[in-house]
C-alpha cells in the first residue's frame, strides 16, 4: 500500500513510532496518539503545517469512511484553523469525531492538541463515497481511501 505516513515520512526522526489509536465501539468518535520528531519541522523546531493537515486528512478520514456504508469515498473538503504552533520530538493527539452521515457524504471535526491538552489545530472535514462507476474502475489510490494507513498499526 502507497502512504505519505507510513512511507516517506516514517523513521528516525520523523514519524518513528506506530500511531496507537483508540476507537469507540460505534466508530463515531477516535483518538490517535503520534510522535512528531524534528525531521518534520517547517522551521527550526516547529512541525509543518502540511504535515499536520495530512495527519488530520487521514484521521479524518478513517473515522467518515467507518461510517459511509462501502467504505469507499473521497476528500471533498478539508478545512484547517491553525491555533499555536506545534513543536517537534513530542508526542501529539488527534481527536476526531463524526458530526454527520447521510447518504455519499459524512461529515468529521478534528482537534490536534499536545498530551497535556493544549489546542494546536482545529479541523472540518467532508468526504463523498464514490458513484459506482468510480469505484469499478478501482482508482489506484483505492487502497489509500479505503483506510487510513496512519490508523491501521494499532
Amino acid at each position: 500500500m502507497n502512504s505519505l505516513t507510513s512511507g516517506a515520512l516514517r523513521g528516525p526522526g520523523k514519524l518513528a513510532l506506530p500511531a496507537l489509536l483508540r476507537v469507540k465501539g460505534d466508530d463515531s468518535e477516535s483518538c490517535t496518539f503520534v510522535h512528531v520528531g524534528r525531521g518534520l519541522c517547517g522551521h527550526d523546531g516547529i512541525i509543518h503545517g502540511g504535515l499536520l493537515a495530512t495527519l488530520l486528512d487521514e484521521t479524518l478520514a478513517r473515522t467518515a469512511l467507518s461510517n459511509l456504508p462501502e467504505k469507499i469515498g473521497v476528500t471533498a473538503k478539508l478545512s484547517l484553523d491553525y491555533r499555536a504552533p506545534t513543536r517537534a520530538d513530542q508526542f501529539i493527539v488527534i481527536k476526531t469525531t463524526l458530526t454527520k452521515a447521510k447518504g455519499r457524504k459524512a461529515e468529521v471535526s478534528g482537534r490536534v492538541e499536545t498530551l497535556d491538552g493544549t489546542l494546536l489545530v482545529e479541523a472540518t472535514y467532508v468526504i463523498l463515497r464514490l458513484g459506482a462507476s468510480l469505484i469499478e474502475l478501482r482508482i489506484p489510490l483505492q487502497c489509500h481511501i479505503r483506510s487510513a494507513a496512519l490508523c491501521e498499526t494499532a
